[in-house]
């Protein structure tokens, strides 16, 4: 297994690759558990989708934005993200820990293509596929971690921002938590979220397990000192 770089991650930005041990890491929906939640920052958290007059120029941009080189269109990937991120699509199989499942099912509503990988391949670092079933599920779909490498190696659709406030409408966020016997994180990815608001100055995002719809950016950095952040331009 691969040593963890300690020295070269930083918390608020991802300069960094998580460990990589060449082979499947999460079974779909068996990331481990969040850790408990410390005190949020005072004042009120919004539950509601924000306007475009709210947002900054750029981010204004990217909620419009339907890039016709990729066929993506990060709008519908917010907008599926909102309006599921508190009562799940009954369409799609839930699991006990379903941010990455979530967040997969997010990018497909805003164009992404599964693979044609079957069951005989779907712990294969490559394959991103949906099944009725756990046993029929990709590795890449609902793992975190697995989601992170097929995402920055073999999808060909993400790039690594260096710096999480750079996010916009339809980009992704992974965490890596810090562990409480170590209070660092240990290179194992656990958690997927997606910007689905852009307000205040800053990115809001949404997510499954403990779910959450437009949670400030800023808050979720307080919440996880001591974590890794990996943010993806989709």
């Amino acid at each position: 297994m691969a040593e963890v770089d300690r020295s070269a991650a930083l918390p608020s930005t991802q300069i960094s690759e998580p460990v990589d041990d060449g082979g499947p890491i999460n079974e779909p929906g068996s990331d481990p558990d969040l850790p408990d939640p410390e005190p949020a920052l005072e004042g009120p958290i919004t539950d509601e989708p924000s306007s475009t007059s709210e947002l900054t120029p750029e981010a204004a941009a990217m909620e419009q934005k339907v890039t016709t080189a990729s066929g993506y269109n990060y709008a519908n990937m917010a907008a599926y993200a909102r309006k599921y991120a508190i009562h799940p699509n009954p369409v799609y199989i839930e699991y006990s820990k379903d941010c990455t499942n979530f967040i997969s099912q997010a990018l497909l509503a805003g164009g992404w293509k599964t693979t044609s990988g079957g069951i005989l391949h779907r712990k294969d670092p490559d394959e991103w596929f949906f099944g009725a079933f756990q046993s029929t599920t990709s590795y890449a779909r609902a793992g975190a971690h697995n989601w992170y490498w097929y995402a920055t190696k073999y999808s060909h659709r993400t790039k690594i921002l260096d710096n999480m406030f750079k996010m916009g409408i339809g980009d992704v966020l992974q965490i890596d938590f810090a562990e409480k016997s170590t209070g660092r994180p240990n290179g194992y990815i656990n958690y997927t979220m997606m910007v689905t608001a852009w307000k205040n100055g800053e990115p809001y995002l949404s997510g499954h397990t403990n779910n959450v719809l437009n949670k400030p950016l800023t808050v979720i950095k307080f919440e996880n000192k001591g974590a890794n952040f990996y943010a993806h331009r989709t």
